[in-house]
């Protein structure tokens, strides 16, 4: 069963950033099912890492709109980024 399941209040109107966060909901999914059903440390770093860098090219992905857009706020979002980073490490 999926921890954690699209809705479409979750949208911020960009189908880019929408496949993405689809895309991190369905890891997310996959990590709860292979914890839940011992698949072992192997199969949950894999996942892990997985999940590192598709943050890295999310987060990539979603400042450049920020910027292209000239949204007032990119800075602090980046750090918001930033701080997320550091707590998943």
């Amino acid at each position: 069963m999926a921890i954690m399941i699209w809705n479409e209040t979750y949208s911020v109107g960009v189908r880019e950033l929408d496949d993405q966060h689809k895309s991190l909901i369905h890891m997310i999914n996959e990590m709860h099912y292979a914890m839940n059903n011992d698949k072992g440390q192997e199969v949950i770093s894999s996942i892990v890492e997985q999940m590192f860098d598709y943050m890295e090219t999310h987060f990539t992905t979603e400042e450049g709109y920020m910027r292209n857009y000239e949204y007032m706020g990119l800075e602090a979002h980046q750090q918001k980024h930033e701080e997320f980073r550091i707590k998943a490490k």
